[in-house]
């Protein structure tokens, strides 16, 4: 039988067997969703803002204690944006759970509880503005004085305090409602658990006598078939598919996968040059430069020209991680270099242009990664902190990074900075790297032989003292013949260790990141 055949009638199997059990468990699931809707689209969400509510009256109350002691006008000045920032989004929660939940009694705690946050919001912006009004006469308090500052805001805790009791209130209620909710949709689960055990339990068996005609009849021939792919890929050629007496066409594909390893091993076998080089090209490819980045982490790299960097950005920019880049560099030619596109990066300058997110202010950089981290999962790249560092000072740029870093470690996305570790002072670069984390890189285990890693290692010193290293410099140092240089370089070549680029009548030769990778794991 051909395979289409057999396909056709083990999925007519499936697919009749299918349409009549979810006939069935639709009946009994849609019973059941009816139960959980109000669980699953409702309350859990609302729910989740309630509990934010608390937290964001928490923090609140924590920024009016600071500031009534605080004098830096820096520090006042970011105290007082979040502090209005955390007020409009408690309000606007508080809004969604009253919209959402209508008249009832957790509305009319939530609406307290709101209440409560403006009475306590009106109270502490006029401390705060007794506080600003101080500090521009320049009144120095003394340890008394701040107390009773202290102690003022404290008083103020009190609505706080109220307004958490109302919405733990309104969380007690939630659960109620998610209680009876379960009650309600118990009796049905148990009628559709009976149904669905019983269905499923055939549904195995039918599944399972399909699946062992099909696999005995395709699915091995196409893991030999697949085995012995991998093998080839290895530079393995010694390698043959059982060709099973069937007339379909998994048969005509063994029979003619063998005749092309055989032509193969023929061309193999007539020039080991180039087995050689088959087998070092797959070597080549334990090479290829990944990075293990964990979610909602940021990482510093000493990486003066971002290359490495933006490889890393490239390299986890999918499906999951959108891209987001902070740059010097003009975004048509980063889009045209790297295909990130103009809105997904902040073009550090001044020059504003139709299109394009220009700005230089720092709190306006760091309000628009905040909103965009909190709505999408990103992987953010930093490049040119030179720019920052010397238009704001090394004191706001850290702050700046340990803002952007507590926002990261509370959502999953990524922060990669790269730095030129020349601009920094030792001091400056022991606080970042606390602050941020090195990337780990996966390790390489390729093996090259001795002679090799030492031809490598001198072509790589020769870089480092800014000295160029050619075919007749590897000759001389190792007193080998020109057709040995050129077969020990031509190695290395192929496994990506090294480059050859021509200057005037010379051929240079220079170590590779993944060359340098090989010396370092050595």
């Amino acid at each position: 039988m051909r395979i289409n055949r057999k396909i056709f009638v083990g999925f007519g199997v499936m697919v009749a067997f299918l349409i009549v059990s979810a006939i069935i468990s639709t009946l009994y699931t849609l019973e059941i969703n009816s139960q959980l809707t109000k669980i699953t689209e409702e309350i859990n969400p609302l729910e989740d803002n309630v509990q934010d509510m608390i937290s964001i009256l928490w923090k609140g109350n924590y920024i009016v204690q600071r500031y009534s002691t605080e004098e830096n006008r820096e520090i006042l000045e970011d105290l007082r944006y979040e502090f209005a920032y955390t007020n409009e989004l408690f309000l606007k929660k508080a809004d969604l759970v009253t919209e959402t939940m209508g008249d009832g009694p957790i509305s009319t705690k939530v609406k307290g509880a709101k209440n409560k946050q403006e009475t306590f919001y009106q109270l502490a912006t006029k401390l705060m503005d007794n506080r600003d009004e101080e500090i521009s006469r320049g009144v120095i308090y003394g340890s008394s004085s701040a107390l009773v500052q202290y102690s003022i805001a404290k008083q103020l805790e009190r609505d706080v305090v109220d307004a958490v009791e109302s919405l733990q209130e309104s969380l007690s209620d939630f659960s109620g409602i998610k209680g009876e909710a379960n009650k309600q949709s118990n009796k049905a689960v148990k009628t559709a658990l009976l149904m669905i055990f019983l269905v499923t339990g055939f549904g195995l068996l039918v599944a399972f006598v399909v699946w062992e005609s099909l696999k005995k009849t395709i699915t091995a021939p196409i893991k030999s078939l697949s085995d012995a792919a991998s093998k080839i890929t290895n530079g393995d050629f010694n390698v043959e598919v059982k060709v099973e007496e069937n007339n379909d066409e998994l048969t005509d594909l063994a029979f003619t996968f063998n005749q092309m390893i055989k032509s193969i091993r023929k061309v193999v076998e007539e020039s080991p040059r180039l087995k050689k080089f088959i087998n070092l090209k797959g070597q080549k490819e334990k090479l290829s430069q990944k990075y293990i980045l964990d979610e909602g982490t940021s990482y510093l790299l000493k990486d003066p020209s971002s290359e490495e960097a933006y490889e890393i950005l490239l390299e986890k920019s999918s499906k999951d991680f959108s891209p987001f880049l902070i740059t010097r560099n003009n975004p048509k030619n980063i889009e045209e270099k790297y295909g990130i596109a103009k809105k997904n990066i902040i073009w550090l300058s001044e020059e504003k242009k139709t299109g394009i997110n220009t700005t230089s202010n720092l709190n306006q950089i760091q309000k628009q990664l905040i909103d965009l981290i909190s709505k999408d999962k990103l992987i953010i790249l930093l490049d040119r902190s030179d720019y920052i560092l010397n238009k704001y000072g090394f004191e706001n740029f850290l702050k700046f990074i340990t803002n952007l870093n507590d926002k990261i470690m509370t959502r999953k996305s990524i922060f990669i900075l790269p730095i030129d570790p020349e601009i920094f002072s030792n001091k400056q670069l022991s606080l970042l790297e606390k602050e941020l984390h090195k990337p780990p890189q996966q390790s390489v285990n390729l093996k090259i032989s001795d002679e090799l890693r030492e031809i490598l290692k001198f072509i790589s010193n020769q870089q480092s003292i800014n000295q160029t290293a050619t075919y007749k410099d590897v000759g001389n140092k190792f007193k080998i013949t020109a057709p040995t240089t050129q077969k020990k370089v031509e190695e290395l070549l192929a496994m990506g260790l090294i480059g050859v680029s021509k200057r005037g009548r010379n051929k240079v030769i220079s170590p590779t990141r993944e060359g340098i990778r090989v010396l370092s794991n050595s």
